[in-house]
């Protein structure tokens, strides 16, 4: 490499202005918007709790924050990771499961998508999930291959980035 290149490439100021996190949430904006969603984000399982680590609501009232978090065993994210939820659903109030979620009446929860992040090494990082409150009947198995392709790529990402964490602390 020419001292040229070294130099640039190692110049904060020549980062790309599309950072991982900026362009995460640009691409929540366009699968919620495709999908005609109110609210999609990226969910990590933690220490007992579901933590929403990338969000986006476009102009919904609909105001989860990232950093936000609530228990993971109150969550739609863990049921659909372990299998007691399907990863659509066009109405969440005509689940029997969900409807055992105070929240799918409370908010409403009305469409719902979700679909696990599997690392390679079998463990479930967490979700990525679109929902809104009102009922879709429209939606089909191909919206839900678009969170299944999202799903995969985050999937690499996560595990990339978790081994370079884990090998800067050694």
């Amino acid at each position: 490499m020419n001292k040229t290149a070294a130099s640039a490439s190692s110049n904060p100021a020549d980062t790309p202005s599309w950072a991982v996190p900026a362009l995460l949430v640009q691409v929540l904006g366009r699968i919620r918007r495709q999908l005609g969603m109110e609210l999609a984000f990226i969910s990590e399982f933690t220490g007992g709790r579901r933590v929403f680590r990338y969000v986006e609501s476009g102009a919904s009232e609909l105001q989860i924050l990232p950093g936000d978090s609530d228990p993971l065993d109150d969550s739609f994210c863990l049921r659909v990771a372990d299998g007691r939820l399907p990863q659509l659903m066009t109405d969440a109030s005509r689940n029997a499961e969900a409807l055992t979620l105070p929240v799918t009446l409370a908010l409403p929860v009305g469409a719902h998508l979700s679909v696990p992040i599997r690392l390679t090494s079998g463990r479930i990082f967490g979700t990525i999930c679109c929902f809104s409150r009102r009922p879709d009947e429209a939606l089909e198995d191909d919206d839900l291959e678009t969170l299944r392709v999202m799903a995969d790529v985050l999937a690499d990402y996560f595990d990339h980035g978790l081994a370079l964490r884990e090998g800067a602390g050694r």
